[in-house]
């Protein structure tokens, strides 16, 4: 018997000794405190059972500590890291097979709120959402409960076992091992080095590998992109599936955007395509669950313990108010702050719009002669080719290679940048520059 069902088991028996009513308590579920501390329990076994290739069989007890967990907290427990981290692989047929997309009424059902929760929070913290997401449904689908009773062996129906499991859990290993902050992971040259000799140990640790690999992807974010060793590499986390703390579903996954790219390069490297991919701007980083999981296999922590200072230093100057939104936003919305500023906090932020949204499209025409005639690089591109506008090294164009018209002299000016708007006489204007 593993260390998590020995510690659940022992603590049953000694409630049993000091409940009143036998029968009541060997079919009573955990709740309160003693259902959290077993449930972080059981995210310890999974860590530890993982080396051991069992992370499915103990995957399944910890699912359905997370399940009773969110009915036991409502939307606190249905908000926490861990609860999110165990329930994001139920949506394949698994966990009860809970009703997923939207119900009758529109609304998103209650397992799928979860989803959408997941998502749309790393969206946010990622920078890609400005406003923090909807929290998900206060209670479990009923599909989902009935599946954890039967896991976990108990009716959450009767009033449960509230004591808290000090002494028992505290005698087992699985216990009294946290899941993370045993120590800090490794960073930088340290952790560059050590991956690569994991990589190429003979015979080496395969799980060891892929982890080293997602903690450069975390601390590298884009960097991994430019290296198509890596990129291999790291796709070994496909097999088998649910390796690396991944669904078997890898659907919006952020994985799944690198394998895309990875696909791409090739494809290109091949011949096979004439565009070069571009890294996708909304993948910089690997899914929460991967580094999760890799965390449990080297038995360390990846947070950066960051003190963020209470006040910005560019929130005093309010110029840059409502910078960040509108580069994230596009459209409209950014053409309104740039016809207000035209200048960016930094000329990378050129080059990442033009990517975001395409060289060809009208967020990167607003930007890139600013860009050029900051940095003498061609935003489309990062390269230091001559940007083609009007007012930029005209006479050197190549495409006015052969004409012989007036050129201008040095006493020419360029014309200011201002643009001019008509009311089209149906609520709507048509705006242009001169």
């Amino acid at each position: 018997m593993h260390g998590l069902l020995g510690a659940v088991a022992t603590l049953v028996a000694g409630v049993m000794l000091s409940a009143g009513s036998v029968a009541t308590a060997q079919n009573a579920c955990l709740k309160g405190e003693a259902l959290e501390t077993a449930f972080r329990a059981a995210r310890s076994d999974v860590d530890q059972r993982v080396k051991t290739m069992e992370f499915a069989e103990a995957m399944a007890p910890l699912r359905a500590y997370a399940i009773h967990y969110w009915m036991d907290r409502n939307t606190a427990g249905a908000t926490d890291s861990l609860t999110r981290f165990a329930l994001g692989g139920c949506w394949s047929k698994g966990c009860g097979d809970p009703p997923k997309g939207k119900s009758s009424d529109g609304q998103p059902t209650r397992y799928q709120s979860l989803l959408s929760y997941r998502y749309q929070l790393s969206q946010y913290e990622g920078g890609h959402r400005d406003t923090p997401p909807e929290p998900p449904s206060a209670f479990p689908p009923g599909e989902m409960l009935v599946w954890a009773d039967e896991q976990l062996g108990c009716d959450w129906s009767l009033p449960g076992i509230r004591q808290t499991p000090v002494k028992q859990i505290a005698a087992t290993p699985v216990a009294v091992t946290p899941a993370r902050s045993q120590k800090a992971c490794l960073k930088g040259r340290e952790l560059t080095n050590t991956m690569i000799n994991s990589i190429n140990a003979i015979p080496g640790n395969p799980d060891e590998n892929k982890a080293y690999l997602i903690l450069y992807w975390k601390r590298a974010t884009y960097q991994i992109y430019k290296d198509e060793n890596l990129l291999s590499a790291i796709s070994m986390c496909t097999y088998p599936k649910g390796n690396c703390g991944l669904p078997e579903d890898l659907s919006n996954t952020r994985f799944q955007k690198l394998l895309d790219y990875e696909d791409e390069l090739i494809a290109y490297k091949n011949g096979r395509t004439s565009v070069e991919p571009l890294a996708p701007l909304d993948a910089p980083f690997p899914d929460d669950s991967m580094v999760d999981w890799a965390e449990g296999v080297l038995g360390c922590d990846a947070t950066d313990y960051i003190q963020v200072p209470v006040q910005q230093t560019t929130a005093e100057d309010t110029k840059w108010v409502g910078y960040d939104a509108a580069r994230a936003a596009g459209g409209d919305r950014f053409y309104q702050w740039w016809r207000n500023h035209y200048e960016m906090k930094h000329s990378s932020h050129a080059l990442e719009l033009c990517r975001k949204f395409g060289s060809s499209s009208y967020e990167c025409s607003l930007v890139g002669e600013w860009a050029y005639l900051k940095t003498g690089s061609n935003p489309y591109t990062g390269g230091g080719a001559t940007f083609n506008s009007p007012y930029s090294d005209y006479g050197n164009n190549p495409a006015n290679a052969g004409y012989d018209g007036p050129t201008r002299g040095p006493e020419y000016n360029k014309t200011v940048r201002e643009m001019r708007c008509y009311n089209q006489g149906d609520g709507t204007e048509k705006c242009f520059f001169d």
